[in-house]
């Protein structure tokens, strides 16, 4: 399995309760978190980091042995969502979009092993239009086969393009959602996006260079278009201190409001969690 890197265990949860809790995960190409909430409160909250020693290790490796250690993850939960952040997606407007085209759209992408894997279409109603993504055919089967076909499947890119649209104001803004080797970077203006994109970084270098690059392309003044972030970044990291170079105005992102009176997650930096928390 992984490491444990994040964990915070309520009392008040019960294995003899989990038909009334809600169970949602967030997983990508190297790290998968997960929280488990009824109606009042968040109860239980994860984040493992994969063991990618062994990069011909696939994906639903990963899920299989997690699940082997943390069986909590396999109880009969009411509802059950899993988004996936990860790579291969594309945005198609609802006016050019062809249910039966779906795969078609992602060619371009020169995906692997398209054919073999399973496409699926998130809708995203603030820009009206499709995200279309691929996900392995492993993966979507160990999903389907532990919880009987009952969870809901779905690309985070989608959460995190109707959350920032809401929070997008008058004006021009970035905004930044990191794990931990990928970025998820969004432009707007006047709260109509203009660019989004998911890019790998291995060092402090490569995340700047794909921000700045973003900042060149559409001509950003680097004094005045605020960088609004969210995810695992410290802001005593080598890459904020970079950022911070070179951007004048960089903000976290604060806890989702129906969180923000959460005693145990005001023990760590309301961004950090962004991108689970707003999982549908």
């Amino acid at each position: 399995m992984g490491t444990i890197n994040t964990e915070i265990l309520k009392s008040s949860f019960s294995k003899n309760n989990v038909n009334q809790y809600k169970l949602s995960i967030l997983f990508g190409m190297d790290s998968l978190s997960y929280y488990i909430s009824d109606a009042k409160e968040l109860l239980v909250l994860k984040k493992i980091d994969y063991d990618t020693t062994n990069k011909h290790t696939t994906l639903a490796h990963h899920l299989d042995s997690i699940w082997l250690e943390e069986p909590t993850l396999s109880l009969p939960y009411k509802t059950v969502q899993v988004a996936f952040a990860g790579p291969h997606y594309t945005i198609i407007p609802n006016r050019l979009y062809s249910e039966p085209d779906k795969a078609q759209y992602l060619l371009p992408l020169k995906t692997p092993a398209i054919i073999s894997e399973n496409i699926f279409a998130d809708v995203i109603p603030s820009i009206d239009s499709q995200l279309i993504y691929s996900l392995p055919t492993d993966v979507v089967a160990f999903f389907k086969n532990t919880y009987d076909g009952n969870a809901q499947l779905y690309h985070a890119f989608s959460t995190l393009t109707e959350i920032y649209s809401k929070k997008a104001g008058v004006g021009k803004e970035v905004f930044l959602n990191i794990r931990n080797h990928t970025v998820d970077a969004f432009f707007f203006d006047n709260k109509e996006l203009i660019f989004s994109n998911q890019f790998t970084f291995q060092s402090d270098k490569d995340f700047l260079y794909y921000i700045l690059l973003l900042f060149d392309k559409f001509q950003l003044n680097q004094m005045e278009v605020p960088v609004n972030i969210s995810g695992t970044l410290s802001p005593d990291s080598a890459i904020y201190s970079q950022l911070y170079k070179y951007i004048q105005y960089l903000y976290f992102i604060d806890l989702p409001t129906s969180f923000s009176q959460d005693a145990d997650l005001q023990q760590h930096p309301g961004h950090l969690f962004f991108d689970i928390l707003h999982t549908a």
